[in-house]
């Protein structure tokens, strides 16, 4: 189920805009686990999910990403 969401961590005071073609906790469990050694959430330990939005499809989600992304841009 694709999805936009949003992470924030209070130790980093920082947010993190995604989308993913999976389902989000999936999505966020691997955000936690720092599988990738570049993540930019690799930074911190406390991520939280403070929205998740369900979407019709992964290019409406990467859509929603690339708008809030272009608004914020201290949102990664």
């Amino acid at each position: 189920m694709a999805a936009f969401y949003i992470l924030y961590s209070s130790s980093a005071n920082k947010y993190y805009v995604g989308a993913t073609d999976r389902t989000v906790e999936s999505r966020f469990q691997k955000h936690l686990d720092a599988i990738l050694p570049q993540s930019f959430t690799k930074r911190a330990k406390d991520w939280e999910l403070v929205l998740e939005l369900p979407c019709t499809s992964f290019k409406q989600a990467i859509c929603i990403e690339n708008k809030i992304k272009k608004q914020e841009p201290d949102l990664h």
